[in-house]
Order: structure tokens, then C-alpha cells, then sequence
């Protein structure tokens, strides 16, 4: 018997997740003695999108606000799957990295229907964040500053025993590099609190900031342990 592959149309329900299977029944094989076919499992392979992220039913994105906006409060319109916007309010003095939650603006699926989760990512100015005015700034004065994600002030080498660790900023993000292992990109946390992964090793790197503003020392957090790194003049 000569058996030839063809195609078949697969209804994909809304709200699937990725390594989802959808059974097909009686689309498989021939059963054995003339039985009747078994069916065809279809598993699902969801491509990444270019700006949304998925937790659960929550739909996730990033928006880049200026420091005027965060720092005054600003009204920000926030793009939907739908290809829609919604407007978002963003309260004065938003700190980079909060989240914002829009309800019903998840996927949608048979049970329910999740949120859309905003993340604002503010590119905040180090000499405005910290300076003591004792009056407000105003929107010429803060559009006039120019823009970075705020991480000028964990620049330099932080001192461990006889071994020295380098914290440099790259256009794409913070970097340290370590003696003998190399140098390897840290990803935000936090407003102080980095992660990065090396040689299949995930380690957590706190930065250390004193009342005044400056950065005292980094605390790695590796396997349970705590190593402080100095700060060097």
C-alpha cells in the first residue's frame, strides 16, 4: 500500500501557549488488523513577537518614557495587541522599572482573559535624580539634560582581595568584567540590582548606594554566598 503525506487545516484556539498539543482524531495512522486510525498530535510552536512578551494569560511590554514624564507625570499611550492604544497615566516621580497593570487587555482564552502588563522604562539623568534643588524642576530645565539609563554612577572598579572587578556602560546596557572568566552584559532587576549568567552559573550583583547617591561597593550573590566588592578611589 503506498501512502502519501497530505495536508490537513488545524483550528488553533485563541489564548494556546507555546508546546501547546492539539489532537487531531483519526487523522494518524492505520491501526493494526484494519483497526482504525490513531490520531495526529499538532504541536505548537509560538515565534517570539517583536514587542509583546507573555506571563501566563498577561501580555507584557516595555515603553520608554523621558525624564520630564516621569519626573512631573505624564500621560503615555500604550500599544495593544489589538494594534490599538490605550492611554496610561504615569503618576510623578515613577521610578524606571515599575509596572503598571491594564486590565482585560491580555489573552483572551476559553476561561478567561488576562492583563497587560506595562513596564515603563525611564531614562533617567544621574545629576537630576540626585540633586537636592529645594524647588521644582521645570520642563525646559529637564528636557535640556541629556538622557541615560542612569547606570554613569556604577561605573568603576570594585576591589575583591587581589582580584578587581570592572563595571562599564556599553550602548547596549551594563557590563562587568571579571579576571580569568571574561565579560559578560547584567540585566536590570532592579534600580540597583543586576543579574548575569556565566558559564550556565546565574549570580545576582547588588550595587550598594549610600544616602548621599554614590556607590559604595557590589554584593555578588552566588550559590547562597555573599562577596563584597569594594569600591575603589
Amino acid at each position: 500500500m503506498e501512502r502519501r503525506p497530505r495536508q490537513v487545516k488545524v483550528r488553533v484556539p485563541a489564548g494556546v501557549k507555546d508546546g501547546q498539543k492539539i489532537r487531531l482524531k483519526g487523522r494518524g495512522g492505520p491501526g493494526r488488523n484494519s483497526g482504525p486510525h490513531g490520531d495526529l498530535f499538532v504541536v505548537i510552536d509560538v515565534a517570539e513577537h517583536e514587542l509583546f512578551g507573555r506571563k501566563g494569560n498577561h501580555l507584557t511590554v516595555d515603553v520608554p518614557i523621558s525624564f520630564p514624564e516621569a519626573a512631573l507625570g505624564a500621560k503615555v499611550g500604550v500599544p495593544t495587541m489589538e494594534g490599538s492604544t490605550v492611554t496610561l497615566k504615569v503618576p510623578a516621580g515613577t521610578p524606571s522599572g515599575k509596572t503598571f497593570r491594564v486590565k482585560g487587555r491580555g489573552i483572551t482564552t476559553a476561561s478567561k482573559t488576562g492583563d497587560l502588563l506595562v513596564t515603563e522604562i525611564n531614562l533617567r539623568p544621574d545629576d537630576c535624580a540626585t540633586a537636592d534643588r529645594g524647588q521644582p524642576w521645570t520642563i525646559a530645565e529637564l528636557e535640556a539634560v541629556p538622557f541615560d539609563r542612569g547606570y554613569k554612577r556604577f561605573e568603576g572598579e570594585y576591589a575583591i582581595s587581589f582580584v578587581t572587578l570592572t563595571v562599564t556602560e556599553k550602548p547596549d546596557g551594563l557590563h562587568i568584567t571579571v579576571p580569568m572568566y571574561g565579560s559578560g552584559k547584567m540585566e536590570a532587576v532592579s534600580d540597583t540590582t543586576f543579574k548575569i549568567e556565566s558559564s550556565g552559573e546565574n549570580a545576582e550583583i547588588e550595587f550598594v548606594v549610600e544616602s548621599g547617591g554614590a556607590v559604595s561597593s557590589i554584593i555578588l550573590h552566588r550559590k547562597g554566598e555573599k562577596i563584597v566588592a569594594k569600591r575603589k578611589p
